[in-house]
């Protein structure tokens, strides 16, 4: 069964955020003023990301997503222009559809 990110903590340290294969939704402004994160990696097929689901992450600089499907991710991004988005190993400056 798949699950959802509800809430990640903003004051959390890591710099490297890993979502598991596990999460396929993640809700709005789970990941929401984590000026931590510098990369998020997801390792499975995340569908959904809610309205400001990732926002306000000033640092985070890459997405790398090794879902087997091409992303089609919801929701409001800040600053997207400036963030590397892999695919697999393959980076591309693409924006999630």
């Amino acid at each position: 069964e798949k699950t959802e990110i509800i809430y990640y903590l903003q004051g959390c340290k890591n710099e490297v955020l890993i979502i598991p294969s596990s999460i396929n939704k993640i809700k709005e402004n789970a990941i929401k003023g984590n000026t931590n994160i510098k990369k998020i990696v997801i390792l499975g097929e995340v569908t959904e990301i809610g309205n400001g689901g990732i926002n306000e992450c000033s640092n985070l600089n890459e997405i790398q997503y090794f879902g087997n499907n091409e992303p089609t991710f919801l929701g409001e991004f800040i600053n997207l222009d400036n963030i590397i988005i892999k695919v697999g190993d393959n980076y591309s400056k693409q924006q999630f559809k």
